[in-house]
């Protein structure tokens, strides 16, 4: 049973990653989430609850949005490694959220609603 707070997206792109003891690393994602992304990183091993720090963009119609990104090393499979990200300030958080799913609606009641 997963337990996700959002929907993950297929998201096939480059990555770089910064992490301490193995520098910069050029991976490719496999998908992406408000919550994390899956990195397939065959070669690489990246430790277990290691920080790292991921930058990548995401086409968004016409241009594209860059991120950065400081996230954690939470899962590791044959095939790759699972990141959480970490504490994002809100601006950062709601351009990833708009990024990944569309803008928002917003209800004065209920929130934002997906």
């Amino acid at each position: 049973m997963e337990h996700r707070c959002s929907k993950r997206n297929p998201f096939q792109h480059s990555i770089v990653v910064d992490s301490p003891g193995l520098g910069l690393t050029s991976t490719n994602s496999g998908d992406i989430s408000l919550g994390g992304m899956f990195l397939h990183a065959e070669g690489v091993n990246f430790p277990l609850d290691a920080p790292v720090f991921v930058a990548f963009d995401i086409p968004a119609g016409t241009h594209h949005s860059d991120f950065g990104l400081e996230a954690m090393v939470v899962r590791k499979a044959t095939s790759g490694v699972g990141l959480m990200f970490l504490e994002m300030e809100t601006g950062i958080r709601r351009a990833l959220q708009s990024a990944l799913y569309g803008t928002p609606t917003f209800s004065p009641v209920l929130g934002e609603i997906q």
